[in-house]
């Protein structure tokens, strides 16, 4: 590895995201000289709390670059930026999610206040990314395709598709798609979809990981 590499820990949420940065983000990133190494949350995951993010923070020395990966249907009520969030939808501020998902990055990057810190909450759940291309569907489900297509032709990003408790990406899947389990099959469909046309469909996810590419090697 060469002075002028760059080195990011990713901490995340589950293990279809560690798979999902392992398989799919770090060979793309790999070519570039940029390294990616992901964690779970607190080692298991899950259980999408401020409080265990600051103490998982402690883990990486400074300096060093450290981003996230979380869903913003999974981070709690308690976290930096939600109070925000609730007080401009109570007096009917239309916030679009990339809106939602600002507020929140600048929030937590504001009370963590470590230098290198890059943020990223997934709007609305990892599962949007698997609408970027409802073609790649086909094989495990060939319904699937038609049915996605519909969803996506309503939104104008599959990071807008809502994240309500029965209307979710997620819960769309799992109501819709026979079988569909997201281990199984996240990063199954990740990888016929391609990281180019996620990036393509997905303007927060893709704004995250040009900043990810526009980093400087740290002294």
């Amino acid at each position: 590895m060469s002075d002028t590499s760059i080195q990011i820990h990713l901490i995340v949420e589950g293990q279809t995201e560690q798979s999902f940065v392992d398989k799919i983000l770090k060979p793309e990133f790999d070519h570039k000289g940029i390294y990616i190494t992901a964690s779970l949350l607190g080692k298991t995951g899950g259980d999408i709390k401020f409080q265990r993010l600051t103490t998982h923070l402690r883990h990486f020395r400074a300096p060093s670059y450290v981003s996230t990966m979380f869903d913003f249907f999974r981070i709690d009520s308690q976290w930096p930026g939600q109070a925000e969030i609730i007080k401009l939808e109570e007096s009917r501020t239309q916030l679009t999610p990339e809106g939602k998902a600002k507020i929140l990055e600048d929030a937590t990057a504001k009370k963590i206040d470590r230098e290198h810190f890059i943020p990223h909450i997934q709007m609305y759940e990892f599962e949007a990314l698997l609408f970027s291309d409802p073609e790649a569907w086909r094989e495990v489900s060939a319904p699937a395709v038609d049915y996605i297509q519909g969803i996506v032709n309503k939104y104008s990003d599959p990071e807008a598709i809502n994240d309500g408790a029965e209307t979710a990406p997620s819960k769309r899947l799992l109501k819709n798609i026979m079988g569909y389990q997201k281990v199984v099959y996240g990063i199954n469909i990740a990888q016929k979809i391609g990281l180019a046309r996620m990036r393509e469909k997905c303007s927060h996810f893709n704004q995250w990981l040009t900043k990810l590419e526009d980093l400087k090697p740290l002294s």
